[in-house]
């Protein structure tokens, strides 16, 4: 049988495809964005458009400028220990060509509590500095890491090693203990001696006991031989070079030199200081001490020095004049073991030279003066400054005279000192005169001297640049200790 299907075409005829009946409304939709938009073209159009709002965000503080300075804050300890070094000084370095050396600056020893040191140090931005700490039995210890501009150290910590140790004895030239003789050990910093007494000195030293034994830490060890320097009742100073510290030491020192003084010479001071300095910078292998004595003489008398130490030395007569101190009569003695040697201030035959000065403004208020007497200077020459001088004087009232000088020809050269405006008061170096004259001058052997008047010139002084200050780049702060 056969079936055929059929679709009614009333039925089909009703029924649209679904494209047909979703198309109208598409339209529709279109039409109405369109619309939309074309309204709000023709509002922006009439009224300004107003910036979009944007959430408020934290942003970072910047940064502060580096500062031309370099703060830090350490503890000094003993490294064996553990247990604070409260006693050491200060030493600043530089590497000029290179090359370490140490001694551009020195903080003499001081007490810091609990070992804690606060310090400032200024320079250029990113510039490394250099400094040590010196204690006494202990070696030198480098502060690291220094850099101008980088954030205060707060937490650093130094530690200071002992080294190596000396043992030995003192004797003097006859064999005796030398009961209470000082040692200094050479090297970190040169041995100043005043008088047989140490300046400022915050290196390592010892004294021997009444055997004249002494114990000396803080020794380097493998750097070749180790100088130190003895200053002993019978002799000051005498040099000794260490080969091996690990050999016990003895040292028979020798027998002192002496020097006989005699001071006459009338009108000086009644009462006579001396100056004597050995010339260390002329003894090979003395480098690292420096010392001086100033013993007293009476005028019309003499002075034995017995306590010298073989060498060469500067000698002349210490003289104030103004805020000026002088050395003249200035020469040089040698000393040799066990013998005595002769020098002196003697002027018998002579005069003195009186006189005045004449040209300074009567508004201008004298705050010292300097009246020095020189070999001659010939005509246009400057005297140097560190020049030979026979003698001073002072100036009362624009008058001066002079001790009795020996016969000769001389210059008298007078300068004469005002007080510093505000705007030098931290000048640095050496002050130069506001009015300076000379005037040439002959002594006689005897009779009566020359009477001179010093025509006064004033001096063109330059002025410092403005907002300058004083360089005042180290500054100590003892934690605990004021």
């Amino acid at each position: 049988m056969n079936t055929t299907s059929r679709i009614d075409p009333s039925v089909s005829s009703n029924v649209r495809p679904m494209w047909q009946r979703v198309l109208p409304f598409g339209i529709f939709l279109v039409l109405v964005v369109l619309v939309g938009w074309g309204i709000r073209l023709a509002w922006e159009k009439d009224d300004p458009k107003l910036p979009i709002q944007q959430p408020a965000s934290a942003q970072p503080a910047p940064k502060p400028a580096p500062e031309e300075n370099l703060q830090f804050t350490a503890k000094v300890v003993d490294d064996e220990t553990g247990k604070p070094v409260e006693k050491f000084g200060l030493q600043g370095g530089a590497k000029p060509d290179g090359k370490m050396t140490w001694g551009y600056w020195m903080q003499s020893s001081g007490n810091y509590p609990g070992g804690k040191l606060s310090h400032s140090v200024s320079g250029k931005i990113g510039e490394q500095q250099y400094m040590r700490i010196l204690a006494d039995g202990y070696l030198p210890e480098p502060v690291p890491g220094l850099v101008v501009g980088q954030p205060a150290i707060e937490d650093m910590v130094i530690r200071l090693s002992r080294g190596g140790t000396i043992r030995g004895k003192i004797v003097d030239h006859e064999g005796k203990p030398s009961a209470g003789a000082a040692i200094y050990l050479g090297g970190a910093i040169p041995v100043s001696l005043r008088d047989g007494k140490p300046e400022n000195f915050a290196g390592t030293s010892v004294k021997a006991d009444e055997k004249g034994a002494f114990r000396m830490r803080g020794v380097p060890k493998g750097d070749g031989p180790v100088t130190i320097f003895v200053v002993a009742p019978t002799i000051s100073p005498w040099k000794v070079d260490v080969t091996n510290i690990d050999e016990e030491l003895e040292v028979k020192l020798p027998a002192p030199g002496k020097l006989r003084v005699k001071y006459d010479i009338e009108g000086a001071a009644a009462m006579g200081t001396i100056h004597l300095h050995i010339k260390s910078w002329e003894m090979p292998g003395w480098k690292g001490v420096d010392s001086y004595d100033h013993p007293k003489v009476k005028n019309g008398a003499e002075v034995i020095l017995d306590h010298l130490a073989p060498g060469i030395y500067d000698f002349a007569r210490a003289v104030q004049s103004g805020n000026h101190g002088l050395f003249v009569d200035r020469t040089t003695v040698v000393i040799e073991s066990g013998k005595m040697a002769e020098a002196g201030f003697v002027r018998k035959e002579g005069a003195p030279v009186a006189g005045k000065v004449s040209g300074i403004d009567e508004n201008d208020k004298i705050e010292s003066a300097t009246v020095m007497v020189t070999p001659l200077l010939k005509p246009g020459a400057e005297r140097e400054i560190f020049g030979p001088m026979i003698d001073v004087a002072g100036l009362v009232d624009g008058k001066f005279k002079t001790p009795k000088l020996l016969p000769g020809d001389y210059t008298v050269q007078v300068d004469v000192y005002l007080p510093e405006p505000p705007s030098q008061v931290y000048r640095s170096g050496l002050q130069m005169p506001d009015y300076s004259g000379k005037q040439t001058v002959t002594v006689p052997a005897s009779g009566d001297g020359p009477q001179i008047v010093v025509q006064m010139v004033r001096a063109k002084k330059a002025e410092p640049a403005p907002g300058t200050t004083p360089a005042g780049t180290q500054r100590t702060r003892r934690l605990g200790g004021g």
